[in-house]
């Protein structure tokens, strides 16, 4: 029998680290949202209270965490319906993996809820379909941080594998973000300034920082990950989207 209500406290989760653009992701321990599932007769309902509640869709069709339980409750044939009440403790658009938290909890809990017995990379690939109604695309790193915690690192999309190395113990990280507006598709926005072709030295740069990266995750080296976190790609053409930023990043 399936458990009729389940629980599920979902983290914040920092991506694109450093030169790892769609393919590195850091789970935090906090903040993070707790979003409760009941099993109901029929239906997907959902309820949203917490940081900015007010601005996110309890549309299921429009909300990541309805989004992935239509998705799921269809493909497993699983003939009930559900009511998700998510409250909010990570603030939305401040690109601290809001939406993926809300997806990977759904996907996480209904795999719990009716032993479904799926794989990390089963979950994620759930959970990042409900990425396209925040983004607008599907996108693995933060819904994969947030369903294995820790470090990720995205090998394939297509398919999904993921690579998960345990974070140091005693390594911190200090997260800021300017209270400015942020529209409601401001993932989508900001791919679009990523370029589209870049110099050799360039791409040879960054494959560096990368490697260097996941080899002090890998290893344990708190000093070579702060080091390594350094982008000559990306970074630079959407620095102008935060205000402040290369004055933050500086210091």
């Amino acid at each position: 029998m399936p458990l009729s209500e389940i629980t599920v406290k979902a983290p914040a989760t920092s991506a694109n680290l450093g030169s790892g653009f769609d393919v590195f992701g850091l789970a935090l321990q906090r903040p993070s949202d707790k979003v409760t599932m009941v099993l109901t007769t029929a239906g997907v309902k959902i309820q949203i209270s917490g940081f900015s509640a007010e601005t996110i869709s309890a549309v299921p069709e429009k909300n990541t965490a309805g989004v992935v339980a239509n998705l799921m409750l269809q493909e497993f044939s699983l003939k009930t319906g559900l009511s998700i009440t998510i409250e909010k403790g990570i603030w939305p658009g401040k690109g601290l993996g809001s939406s993926a938290a809300s997806a990977a909890a759904v996907a996480y809990g209904l795999n719990h809820m009716f032993n479904l017995d799926l794989t990390n990379e089963q979950l994620v690939k759930f959970a990042a379909k409900g990425e396209v109604a925040s983004a607008g695309y599907e996108h693995a790193d933060n819904v994969s941080a947030a369903v294995c915690g820790d470090f990720v690192i995205i090998k394939s999309y297509n398919p999904i594998e993921i690579i998960c190395l345990k974070a140091p113990t005693n390594m911190e990280c200090c997260v800021s973000f300017p209270h400015i507006n942020t529209p409601t598709n401001k993932t989508e926005q900001a791919r679009l300034i990523v370029p589209r072709t870049v110099p050799l030295e360039k791409l040879v740069y960054n494959v560096g920082q990368a490697a260097a990266m996941a080899s002090g995750f890998a290893t344990g080296n708190i000093e070579l990950i702060g080091k390594s976190m350094h982008d000559s790609i990306v970074e630079p053409a959407r620095a102008f989207l935060i205000p402040g930023y290369l004055k933050v990043k500086t210091r």
